[in-house]
């Protein structure tokens, strides 16, 4: 009973650090493109329908959009607030991986522990 509470609260600790790091993402976004100007998508609007219909298109395709995102989300920029929310984003990033990488450590100490 001990695993499945320390998982439950895992689950929301995850799932509340993914919605900070996409909130400050969706930030630094928003700023760099009012700044800046829009870059444009990283994929094409039917891309969600593609992979939907053949999953296997998604490997193919995932190491150019990766490189991408990481392309715009790791370039030091010139404009002081797009870097002020770039540098936000990316320490929220290794922050929640953190506290991933720690969620995983507390299920398995909780799973040996109850043995």
């Amino acid at each position: 009973m001990q695993t499945i509470a320390v998982f439950v609260l895992v689950v929301i600790g995850s799932f509340a650090a993914s919605v900070w790091v996409t909130r400050a993402q969706n930030e630094y976004l928003k700023i760099r493109s009012a700044k800046l100007g829009d870059p444009g998508p990283l994929g094409t609007p039917g891309l969600f329908a593609r992979y939907a219909r053949d999953p296997l298109l998604w490997l193919r395709d995932v190491v150019p959009l990766w490189r991408a995102q990481t392309a715009v989300l790791t370039t030091v920029q010139s404009d002081p607030d797009v870097e002020a929310a770039r540098r936000r984003y990316n320490v929220r990033q290794n922050v929640s991986l953190l506290v991933y990488l720690a969620g995983l450590a507390a299920i398995l100490v909780s799973a040996a522990a109850g043995r």
